[in-house]
């Protein structure tokens, strides 16, 4: 399973770094030992906590869509619609994307929820988080 996290300051990278350490330590129970995962922050303060992205986010976006199951997005739920928009094609091929706001309080099912699986990671991390999941 490909993963990858987005954050955009630096309690959001925070947040990336603990889901990227549960996913991981999660991996050979829940994924089989088969997750690749990448966390990135936009924030240039928070690049001792996550690597910063080195290409525009448009960019690092489309080639996530192409390849991931999974996009978390840590930051406003605008920004995310507006960077997945151009990708959007098919809720038979469309990975789940997930929002958190950077205060972890709560996780949004935002694209292929049923199929994709987002509502099932919604409640997932939430759970790990102590946050209030958004499926709608």
């Amino acid at each position: 399973m490909k993963t990858a996290i987005v954050s955009f300051s630096v309690a959001g990278a925070s947040l990336g770094k603990k889901i990227l350490s549960f996913l991981l330590n999660d991996s050979d129970e829940k994924f089989n030992g088969s997750l690749e995962i990448e966390a990135v922050t936009t924030n240039e303060r928070a690049e001792d906590i996550l690597p910063r992205l080195k290409v525009p986010l448009s960019e690092w976006v489309g080639m996530k869509f192409a390849c991931c199951d999974l996009i978390i997005f840590i930051g406003a739920c605008g920004i995310a619609v507006r960077k997945i928009a151009p990708y959007i094609a098919d809720k038979k091929t469309d990975p789940a994307v997930i929002v958190i706001d950077d205060t972890g309080k709560n996780v949004i099912s935002l694209l292929s929820g049923h199929l994709g699986g987002a509502n099932e990671w919604t409640s997932y991390i939430a759970e790990k988080i102590g946050a209030n999941p958004v499926i709608t």
